[in-house]
């Protein structure tokens, strides 16, 4: 009998630790309508700088970077800075005489760009899609002519050594793109863009006179006016 008892209060002491440590006591917590707090939403700070690289301009003779910032909900300003040098696919559509001496000076430049970007469905951590107006100015030199003393008549000479050659090109665009997170990188922007745009270009170059008896390169300045389609991709940083 005595057996039975010990047996029982240590089966019984067993069971009660083996359900208290499987126990999981749960708290509800009951709100009464005179205790209910209000849930008070947390902003999330978006960036509010970038920096991007134009990277497509680079087969136009341009190495740019852009830099754009939030001035409201729906709207952005985007300046751009950077070095340029011949752009020789409008060189050659222009319809001018190609100068091409060699390269015996440098024919870099800088370029300057300024503009807005219309987010239709506001501001979002620069993505989505926007229009975007933008004014660019451009320039650079192109390469001078070897002057020749010689007296022969078939000496090409140089009739003005002050002579700058270059180009002057001011660009007035309009785009419509979209910028996305990149896909290799969260913090990452990618950009693609098309539109449209008028280029009105102040040129100096030389033009070949052979009417003379001495054939001579004629410094000319001309300005043009052009259309061009426009289509880029960038890459930017936003912080």
């Amino acid at each position: 009998m005595q057996k039975k008892a010990v047996f029982l209060i240590v089966y019984s002491f067993i069971s009660s630790l083996s359900i208290g440590q499987n126990d999981q006591s749960v708290k509800i917590t009951v709100f009464k309508p005179s205790e209910e707090k209000t849930t008070v939403a947390t902003k999330i700070m978006q960036d509010q700088n970038c920096i991007k690289w134009n990277y497509s301009l680079l087969a136009r003779g341009v190495f740019l970077l852009n830099y754009e910032h939030p001035i409201s909900k729906k709207v952005s300003a985007e300046v751009g800075l950077g070095v340029t040098y011949r752009d020789l696919i409008f060189e050659t559509y222009s319809g001018l005489p190609f100068n091409d001496f060699g390269s015996n000076n440098k024919n870099f430049g800088f370029a300057v760009e300024g503009g807005v970007r219309l987010y239709p469905k506001d501001f979002d951590n620069f993505e989505g899609f926007f229009i975007s107006p933008i004014v660019s100015y451009r320039t650079y030199s192109t390469p001078q002519p070897t002057a020749n003393s010689s007296s022969s008549s078939t000496t090409t000479a140089v009739p003005n050594s002050n002579f700058k050659p270059g180009y002057n090109l001011m660009d007035l665009q309009f785009k419509i793109g979209y910028a996305y997170e990149s896909f290799w990188d969260w913090d990452i922007i990618g950009e693609v863009y098309a539109g449209f745009a008028m280029r009105y270009a102040d040129v100096k170059y030389y033009d070949l006179d052979n009417n003379t008896s001495v054939s001579q390169y004629t410094p000319k300045e001309e300005s043009i006016k052009l259309p061009q389609f426009l289509f880029g991709l960038k890459v930017g940083l936003p912080f």
